[in-house]
């Protein structure tokens, strides 16, 4: 795992409400749903024990309608705006990990939604501030305008090597629980029926239109690790890679590494000594799931190659 640097952006008026958070982004089907779980377990950090999809973009819909991609800039971000997000965060956020009104035995997924549930209405209870964990793949397309919205945030930075990361968001795109958005009725995916995008939406994502469906999983690998590597050195010195070959294999030693950069006890994350949370699959990761796919990702390997080459996952 390495830090990252990046600059100061200005801020807008300080609500109070919520310091240093925690903001995990990557690729889709990376890994960010199995760290987010696991941190979302800390005493210290409050969670929405969900993706922040329905309050960011509902507070963004015109503003994301007119870009007609999940992009969001700093420029993109009013203080009006601002003020209700970080009240949205605020009030729908949870810990019934620190009030102990979940027993840690019952399985991270349960505890999660259970939490959620018992959370409910506690706002009159609430500290402020409060330290959260948040998650959103679509993060990846919106440092900048995050950065503004918390200017003392700490950035998690989750990365997949290609082969396996492309061939799970294929087997994503079969899944219903994925599709975001109704496609144009002239947009088609070679060899493909559907009437549904699945997962974000890039920049240039129409000019995908006709390609095949491996090919516009590998290209929104490249996006989302692009606009990653593009964005991350206009940020402060508070964004850490995690590498999801790393995590999977040692989580105890990731995660305390996490837990030491971010200022935690790592005592609490002990519980996934012997492996994290298995999220959004019907079946344990394997370094070599993907390989059932390995002919057509051989394919388009071509397109992504200069990325995974600065991500460390390719030679040259």
């Amino acid at each position: 795992m390495t830090p990252i640097p990046h600059e100061d952006v200005c801020p807008l008026p300080d609500m109070n409400l919520i310091r240093r958070p925690l903001l995990i982004f990557g690729a889709p089907r990376s890994g960010t749903s199995m760290l987010f779980q696991a941190l979302s377990t800390h005493p210290d950090l409050w969670s929405l024990y969900r993706e922040s999809q329905e309050i960011i973009e509902k507070h963004m819909h015109s503003t994301l309608q007119l870009h007609d991609t999940d992009e969001l800039s700093a420029e993109d971000l009013k203080p009006r705006d601002a003020e209700d997000l970080v009240r949205s965060f605020y009030d729908r956020v949870g810990n019934a990990e620190a009030s102990g009104s979940v027993n840690s035995k019952i399985p991270i997924i349960l505890r999660a939604r259970l939490n959620r549930l018992l959370t409910l209405g506690a706002n009159d209870s609430k500290p402020s501030p409060i330290r959260i964990v948040e998650k959103n793949p679509q993060n990846s397309f919106r440092l900048p305008f995050l950065q503004r919205l918390f200017p003392d945030a700490h950035f998690l930075f989750i990365t997949r090597a290609p082969d396996a990361n492309i061939a799970s968001i294929y087997r994503g795109w079969h899944e219903p629980r994925f599709k975001t958005c109704t496609l144009p009725s002239d947009f088609v995916i070679s060899g493909y029926r559907t009437s549904s995008w699945c997962f974000g939406r890039p920049p240039g994502w129409r000019d995908m239109n006709g390609r095949s469906l491996i090919e516009i999983c590998a290209f929104q690998w490249r996006a989302y690790n692009e606009a990653c590597l593009r964005d991350i050195p206009q940020l402060a010195q508070r964004v850490l890679r995690v590498r999801y070959e790393d995590l999977s294999e040692g989580p105890r030693k990731v995660l305390a590494e996490i837990a030491e950069w971010a200022g935690l006890n790592p005592q609490p994350l002990d519980r996934f000594a012997d492996g994290l949370p298995v999220v959004n699959t019907w079946s344990r990761p394997r370094a070599d799931k993907w390989r059932s796919l390995a002919p057509q990702i051989e394919q388009v390997l071509p397109s992504v190659r200069n990325v995974a080459h600065t991500l460390g996952y390719l030679s040259s």
